[in-house]
């Protein structure tokens, strides 16, 4: 219940910001595409950043999670990385 109210929130911030879907998409792309760089150059601290500000735009990012994941389980934070592994899975699970 909390999470559906946050996430009407969420929508209502994006709409007054004038955000179009296109563009939040785009946004956490390319947050995404920055965490993979950073991961790449194992710089974790820092794709885990970029990887939190994508699952701010979209809690709902099944990518974004995944990758959170494996980047965790790189940093040796393996209960962290398997709640990752595990919403993700269950987003995935969702869309199919």
């Amino acid at each position: 219940m909390v999470k559906k109210e946050v996430t009407y929130l969420w929508a209502g911030v994006i709409e007054l910001k004038g955000v179009g879907e296109p563009d939040l998409k785009k946004q956490v792309q390319d947050r995404l595409r920055e965490g993979d760089m950073h991961d790449y150059r194992c710089q974790y601290e820092q794709a885990i950043a970029s990887y939190d500000d994508a699952l701010r735009m979209d809690p709902e990012c099944a990518e974004a999670w995944f990758d959170k994941a494996i980047t965790l389980n790189k940093m040796k934070k393996h209960t962290e990385a398997t709640i990752c592994v595990a919403r993700a899975v269950d987003l995935y699970r969702r869309i199919r």
